[in-house]
């Protein structure tokens, strides 16, 4: 009757070590799927950041890659304050920085109203961070600003940093 009662013993221990591995097993790869999943979600920013109309130059009919209009950033960030629920739907809970880089201060003069793109920091043309987060993830995407009227070419970068 002892020699039973401790077989079943070691059995019980053997199989709650099994559930407790198992469960490790899961839940580490529930953890690389949600990451995988947020990675995934911040591609697609990108890549709809840098398609978005409302920032691409166009010289006549054709759309330049990888170049964003200096003016279209000034009214971006004003549509996108005023039509927050339509950008929510693209965007998400994520903030999009755009920040001039060459040439630091050999700038040309621009009128009024394009002032966001001369400071350090850059433009913030989409900010929703939501109120509670647990990660951030931060992708820099190299880009040329052209001023449409003069067409002057400048280097920048688009940061575009997506909440968990």
């Amino acid at each position: 009757m002892m020699e039973t009662i401790i077989v079943l013993f070691v059995l019980f221990v053997l199989i709650a070590f099994g559930f407790i591995f198992y469960a490790n097993y899961q839940r580490s790869s529930l953890l690389e799927q949600q990451e995988r999943i947020t990675q995934s979600g911040a591609v697609d920013i990108v890549q709809s950041v840098s398609s978005l109309p409302e920032l691409q130059c166009t010289e006549g009919e054709v759309v330049k890659g990888n170049c964003i209009d200096r003016y279209k950033i000034t009214a971006l960030t004003t549509i996108a304050g005023e039509n927050a629920i339509f950008y929510y739907d693209i965007f998400g809970f994520s903030n999009i920085t755009i920040q001039k880089i060459y040439p630091p201060a050999l700038t040309p003069p621009y009128p009024p109203g394009t002032d966001c793109i001369k400071k350090t920091e850059g433009c913030t043309v989409y900010n929703r961070a939501p109120s509670s987060y647990r990660d951030v993830l931060a992708t820099n995407v190299p880009i040329t600003i052209k001023n449409p009227l003069n067409n002057h070419k400048e280097f920048g970068i688009i940061t575009i940093q997506t909440y968990q």
